[in-house]
């Protein structure tokens, strides 16, 4: 568990280094827009490996076009060839699954207004709730263009409205990596406390309750290892309080009533004179 999870945040911490270029020439780099983005391996068996948002895919120098039948037509997919800077694999990605060269991973920390334009008197604009991540394509003055990860803002808010609004202030986002990375890796724990959720007080039989209490326990452990190896990113406390909500749905705290049975009168603290 401890071990798949350093290999998970290492996946992260080396996108800092790649965003900032830390002085030396940027390479030409590529980000999933999603969890489970589909990469094909260069080697004989053609594996498939899923990509979570976030992870950096350096460009390994190669692009190539294919004609697939999707639903009876046929589609030119274009697609790059790129190394996972985290694992070394080396594959093929579609070229429409990821973004070229983000300026930074960007996090909504706190509930804000995106625009369809980089104008405050537009009339077109959508309430966007907190948490919520994704990159920084474009700047204009004091407004970031931020392609958000909208097929995760259902799991993080519980809200299923929609925009592709993209414009938003840029004080009101972190550029910090580490705060949309702990989001990223928290995309999963997210999704399957909603399905322990709705199936947990359903269960009747013994052996469904102990292996799903045994999975939500492992989850309990991986949540707490990543809370303390994120414990200076500003969205932590979104992991904290995961944690306990998935704690308390098979830890439920029993809150004294207060009631200590007929005939109790309480401490007398009268005092004789």
């Amino acid at each position: 568990m401890r071990s798949s999870l350093l290999r998970r945040v290492l996946f992260f911490l080396v996108t800092g280094v790649v965003l900032t270029g830390c002085g030396r020439k940027a390479l030409e780099m590529y980000y999933p827009k999603a969890h489970f983005t589909k990469m094909v391996l260069d080697q004989a068996d053609k594996k498939v490996v899923y990509l979570e948002w976030g992870v950096p895919l350096a460009y390994a120098g190669k692009v190539q076009t294919n004609y697939e039948e999707v639903k009876g037509k046929s589609n030119e997919i274009i697609y790059v060839l790129v190394v996972n800077q985290s694992t070394k694999e080396r594959g093929w990605v579609d070229v429409s699954t990821v973004v070229k060269n983000p300026i930074a991973k960007a996090t909504l920390l706190n509930n804000a207004v995106v625009f369809k334009t980089p104008s405050e008197v537009s009339r077109e604009f959508f309430t966007m709730n907190a948490p919520m991540i994704g990159y920084v394509v474009e700047v204009q003055d004091d407004w970031a263009r931020v392609q958000w990860y909208m097929a995760a803002y259902k799991v993080f808010t519980g809200k299923s409205e929609w925009t592709t609004y993209e414009w938003i202030k840029w004080n009101q986002i972190s550029t910090n990596s580490k705060d949309a990375d702990l989001l990223s890796l928290l995309y999963l724990s997210y999704t399957k406390f909603s399905t322990w959720k709705e199936k947990w007080p359903t269960l009747m039989d013994s052996n469904q309750i102990i292996a799903m209490s045994n999975e939500i326990e492992k989850e309990l452990i991986y949540l707490d290892n990543l809370t303390k190896a994120f414990a200076d990113a500003s969205t932590v406390n979104y992991a904290i309080e995961l944690y306990k909500s998935i704690d308390y749905l098979i830890h439920p705290v029993v809150e004294e009533s207060g009631d200590y049975g007929e005939g109790y009168q309480g401490e007398d603290t009268s005092e004789d004179y």
